[in-house]
């Protein structure tokens, strides 16, 4: 097997578990930091607290592969097939994840500051308790992800799409989110402050608890009344045009 011949050459000692198609069952662990795997394929491997920082990953299939506590900060792994992947408390700051796959991944309590992620997809994936604090994902694809607790502080999400998302209690601490789609989104909790939202797509999500402390929502789409009304704000929360006409106020958050 190919994957065997690589591990040896690298330092790793593969694990093959008792399993009826042990190619998909290689478990490592090591340090592979810098080493160079574009396009390679560990589908299915398990890699749990090994080091592959600033490894080139490029093109790489990883679909349902295991990352646990595993180091790749600072790898390239632009369009890496990551499709079902499990990441559990890894270290993915400053990776390159362009046009990557992670449909339907496990992505659960890891960080992904830094990182540079535009074209990444994210769709239907459970990315809750990650952060993505100054992160790049302009045009990214989170439509149904459970991002329950995600950190997006100064984060770079213009044109993204979380339709049909969870996002309660979501941080999005000054980002910078023109054009991106909430429709149908749950917004219970989430902190837009300071956020520039121009063009963003409100319409049918939840509101309730909604911070809008300091934010411009002057240039917002499909934003109802009845939504406001369950967010709060400060006074230099800016409401559109057509609900200012109406009257309508943020209430001050405590």
């Amino acid at each position: 097997m190919a994957g065997a011949a690589w591990l040896v050459t690298t330092g790793f000692a593969p694990t093959f578990l008792a399993d009826e198609d042990p190619a998909r069952r290689v478990s490592l662990g090591g340090a592979c930091k810098g080493c160079d795997l574009t396009r390679g394929n560990l589908k299915g491997a398990k890699f749990k607290t090994c080091n592959f920082a600033n490894a080139k990953l490029s093109g790489m299939d990883l679909r349902g592969a295991k990352l646990v506590a595993a180091n790749f900060a600072g790898a390239e792994m632009s369009r890496a097939d990551m499709t079902e992947v499990q990441i559990t408390a890894a270290n993915l700051s400053d990776v390159n994840i362009m046009g990557a796959a992670m449909a339907q991944a496990d992505i659960t309590g890891s960080n992904f500051s830094g990182s540079k992620g535009t074209g990444a997809r994210f769709e239907g994936a459970d990315i809750t308790g990650t952060t993505f604090a100054k992160a790049t994902l302009l045009g990214s694809q989170f439509a149904q992800a459970d991002l329950v607790g995600v950190t997006f502080h100064q984060a770079q999400l213009n044109g993204a799409d979380f339709s049909n998302a969870d996002l309660k209690g979501v941080s999005f601490h000054k980002a910078q989110m023109s054009g991106v789609n909430f429709s149908d989104s749950r917004l219970e909790g989430v902190n837009f402050y300071k956020a520039t939202l121009d063009g963003v797509d409100f319409a049918g999500s939840d509101w309730t608890e909604v911070n809008l402390s300091d934010a411009d929502l002057s240039n917002v789409q499909n934003l109802s009344m009845s939504q406001v009304r369950n967010a709060c704000g400060t006074p230099e929360t800016r409401l559109p045009a057509t609900l200012r006409a109406q009257g309508v106020r943020v209430k001050r958050c405590r």
